[in-house]
């Protein structure tokens, strides 16, 4: 084992999903995937597409929440969702951005 993590602003990681979309992109929610009393609250999700080497903060995404889970969809490998404290949300990887106001 070694850590992919160290270049994360917070060690404490809530939720990932990997997709192979685009190379492959890991995102992690940062933050406890728990409230109580010494839940630590997340800095937003990021994405490392050179396995953990370099990651980039998701835009869309807030901080000072918690997570619970973050998954890659079935049935489109570029479209990833996050459940956390404060709702849940849908982005595409590559950059994982949200999507387009409809």
């Amino acid at each position: 084992w070694k850590s992919i993590g160290d270049n994360l602003p917070i060690q404490v990681t809530g939720a990932l999903a990997y997709s192979k979309a685009n190379g492959g992109t890991l995102l992690v929610g940062t933050g406890d995937p728990a409230f109580g009393g010494s839940s630590n609250a997340g800095l937003g999700a990021y994405w490392t597409k050179d396995g953990g080497k370099h990651w980039t903060k998701s835009v869309g995404v807030p901080d000072g929440t918690y997570w619970f889970k973050a998954v890659t969809d079935p049935t489109n490998n570029k479209r990833m969702y996050l459940a956390t404290g404060k709702g849940l949300y849908r982005g595409e990887t590559g950059g994982w951005r949200p999507p387009p106001e409809e």
